[in-house]
Formats: structure tokens, sequence, C-alpha cells
């Protein structure tokens, strides 16, 4: 019964892979090693990854024959202006892929995205893409107003209105934090390996107004728990006397989280 049950399975999965594939013939031994990928605009392409020889081969037939196909290799997700991208190769006839790196066998190499990439590179310019990536970027945001960003989305911008640079603006929030500050009585200094600290996770919004999500702070030493509160609105205080600036992405400003760690001695 599993034996037939196998070879069902095994005889429909073969019927899909024809249904599926493309004209170009495929090499089908031991050692071959056939890519299948599905584009953002639901378009399916199918090829030999290895033997190298056989994906070079299967590039070339394709570029001579006017296809083009540009392969985004990701790693976690893909890049979130993928999709504006693709509407704008549209009109050069080109498809992304997006292949993910993590699936991909490092000694196959490539070869077939790495002869299409280079191939457009040699068509429309080695900053064709990336010109079109900073359009596909802008295109993002103006598509997304209300969304609220992370940190890693944004332009490295500073976010603290008092200090310009971006690289100095997180100590200069933090020297100004301490500036009035003091220890309560009965606080017990540090004397243990980490830094007691409040972590707080806030929403900038692009008309300049700041939401508090999340305070906490932590002790090393339990017995300033008793504190906990204290520092707990010190840090709120600090954050809603502060002016924060909105922060921006592929040059627009948006709304968008950011932590702010305070470290006590």
């Amino acid at each position: 019964m599993k034996l037939k049950l196998f070879l069902l399975l095994a005889i429909h999965f073969y019927f899909m892979m024809v249904l599926f594939s493309c004209s170009r013939p495929l090499v089908n031994q031991p050692n071959a090693y056939i890519a299948n990928h599905t584009s953002l605009s639901g378009k399916r392409i199918q090829f030999n990854e290895y033997p190298c020889s056989v994906a070079k081969s299967n590039a070339k037939n394709d570029i001579e024959n006017g296809k083009l196909y540009y392969f985004d290799i990701i790693y976690f997700e893909g890049q979130r202006s993928n999709i504006e991208l693709t509407k704008l190769l549209e009109p050069y006839k080109i498809e992304l892929y997006e292949v993910y790196g993590i699936d991909v066998d490092p000694q196959l190499h490539n070869c077939f995205e790495k002869l299409m990439n280079d191939a457009i590179k040699s068509k429309h310019g080695a900053n064709f893409i990336d010109s079109l990536r900073n359009i596909a970027e802008l295109n993002y945001v103006k598509n997304h107003p209300n969304k609220i960003y992370t940190y890693e989305e944004c332009d490295t911008t500073s976010r603290y209105q008092l200090e310009h640079s971006y690289s100095n603006y997180r100590e200069a929030y933090k020297k100004d934090f301490f500036n009035d500050f003091q220890y309560p009585d009965k606080y017990i200094n540090k004397n243990e390996k980490f830094y007691s600290y409040t972590s707080a996770e806030i929403i900038i919004h692009k008309n300049g107004l700041t939401e508090i999500i999340h305070i906490e702070t932590k002790f090393q030493n339990t017995k300033n728990n008793v504190h906990k509160e204290l520092f707990d609105k010190r840090v709120e205080k600090f954050i809603n006397e502060s002016i924060w600036v909105p922060a921006k992405s592929a040059g627009i400003t948006v709304s968008s989280r950011m932590s702010i760690t305070i470290h006590y001695n």
C-alpha cells in the first residue's frame, strides 16, 4: 500500500514538473540540479542550475531570444521594494525573481542567475538596477504613508533635536538625561558584572508627536526594585519633555519606532 502511494505521488510530481517546465531542454542526470522560481508577478521559470555549463547554455539561449530575468538573492526576506521594482522593470520586459541564498548550494555558483544579472548590466548599464531600486524605495514609502517603520528601515538621521549627528545623538540624550539626575537614598551602586537599566520603546510620529509604548526598569541588585517606579517615571518624564525628530525613509518623513536605553551605576 505504501509502495503504491509512493508511486502515485512520484507520478504526480513528474507530471507537475512537466506542466510547469519551460520549453528549454533540461538535463536530468544524477549530478544535475534543476532550479524552480516564481516571479513576483506570478510567472514561473525552470532551468538547470548545475552543471554550470548547462546553466550558462540555458541562460545564453534565453538572452539571445530576448528573455531577461533579474535575480535578487535574499536570505531571510525579500527587499521591501521588490514589488515596486517589478513594476519598474516591466517596460524593459525583465522579470524579477527572489532567490533564497540559504537554499542554494554554494557549489552551484548560481551560474544561470549571475549570467542573467551580468547580461542586464551589459545591456542597460552597471547602475541600471541600483537607479531603479532608488525609485522603487521612494515609491514604496509613498505607497505606505501610514506605516510605522522599524528603526532599521529608516535613513541614518538623528532623532534627537539637540544633536544633529547620527553617530552621536544617542550619547547626547543619555548625557542630557543625567545632567540633573540624582540617585535616591538607599540606592545600591553597581557591584555586578552587568548594568542595571531602563529601556523604553517609543513611536516618533511623522507629525512630531511622541508615543511611549513600553518602559521597564531592571536592576541587577533586586534590593533596588523599590526604586523601579521612580526610575520608570524619570525616563518617561525625560522622553515627554525632550524634542524628538521624526525619521526619514528614502528621504521622506515617516513615523517610526525607536528604542531608548539608559544604564545606571
